[in-house]
């Protein structure tokens, strides 16, 4: 009876090869597509407070120019500057008549090096020589402030 059942179940599996083979997948061919992400270097700056007052005794700026700087650079950068300019190197501040040039302005600005990316605050403090001579007015300008990694 055993060996009925063996000779069956060999003839049972043999009937299966056939229809193993029928249903036998197919692969199809491999598709591919091409990544890619570019980041550029970036440098960002914001300034605070938006406007200062000098005192007309001292020449001292009402607060400090907080900068904030923010970067992305492939590489640190051993030469991480901020520049603050005026547009007009003779007024740097006008009453529309009489100005004051820039070379009264005092300006502090520390310079370092940076990692590759990050952020950091500096503070830029500003202040006006020679004001006992200068005459009565409202004087206004703007200071112009930008950063760059080398």
């Amino acid at each position: 009876m055993r060996r009925k059942l063996a000779v069956f179940a060999v003839i049972g599996l043999l009937l299966l090869l056939p229809v193993q083979s029928a249903m036998a997948s197919t692969a199809s061919n491999v598709a591919t597509v091409a990544l890619s992400l570019t980041i550029s270097n970036s440098v960002t700056i914001s300034a605070s407070p938006a406007s200062i007052t000098f005192d007309p005794i001292t020449g001292a700026a009402s607060a400090p120019i907080q900068i904030t700087s923010s970067w992305n650079l492939q590489t640190p950068s051993s030469n991480f500057q901020i520049a603050a300019w005026f547009a007009s190197p003779s007024s740097a501040l006008s009453n529309g008549v009489i100005n004051i040039p820039s070379s009264q302005i005092v300006a502090v600005l520390p310079s370092t090096s940076i990692p590759a990316s990050g952020n950091r605050t500096d503070t830029l403090t500003l202040a006006i020589t020679g004001l006992s001579t200068q005459a009565p007015g409202s004087y206004t300008g703007t200071v112009n402030i930008a950063a760059q990694a080398n």
